[in-house]
């Protein structure tokens, strides 16, 4: 799907997302497209973040190995100094969590409960970078709250655009 499309549809996110939803797959409601390549789109999100640190001075990391999961990826501010475990994140500071979707190029960011949303002059410096990329932005907070109604009807698991694109299957 191009960018240029994807702009035509903002009028109509949900009929966007079907489009994405009938991409063929193997199965109907697979984790992955048939037309997935996993090496091509870990060489494009180590670029972006390699571009994005420089873009925002702030160290990254890269999380992958998903099983049973509608992304492969996902970008977190890397954890600072004195914080075990990501549970640990101090809540007086931002999260950054950008998921890379097996779908349609689609990467999405939340605001994670409890913290501090993203600033809004590094989130749009986020979505150029991601475009840039090839990947298409979308607010994770909206999907989250969009219920599916794609082709993949016979899951108690997908209740949200949220669930079919960037949650575990």
């Amino acid at each position: 799907m191009s960018k240029q499309k994807m702009k035509k549809c903002n009028k109509d996110l949900n009929e966007f997302l079907i489009e994405i939803d009938n991409i063929p797959s193997d199965i109907i409601g697979s984790d992955f497209p048939c037309n997935f390549n996993y090496n091509h789109t870990e060489e494009r999100i180590y670029s972006f973040v390699n571009d994005l640190e420089k873009k925002i001075g702030k160290n990254l990391r890269v999380i992958d190995g998903y099983q049973d999961a509608m992304f492969s990826f996902t970008v977190n501010y890397a954890i600072p100094e004195g914080v075990k475990y990501d549970i640990d994140w101090p809540d007086t500071q931002p999260y950054l969590s950008i998921r890379f979707s097996n779908w349609g190029n689609l990467a999405a960011t939340r605001n994670i409960s409890g913290h501090p949303p993203i600033d809004s002059n590094e989130l749009e410096i986020i979505k150029h970078t991601l475009d840039k990329y090839g990947f298409i932005w979308i607010d994770g907070d909206i999907l989250k709250n969009m219920p599916y109604n794609g082709i993949y009807i016979s899951s108690d698991t997908i209740n949200s655009w949220w669930d079919r694109f960037f949650e575990y299957s």
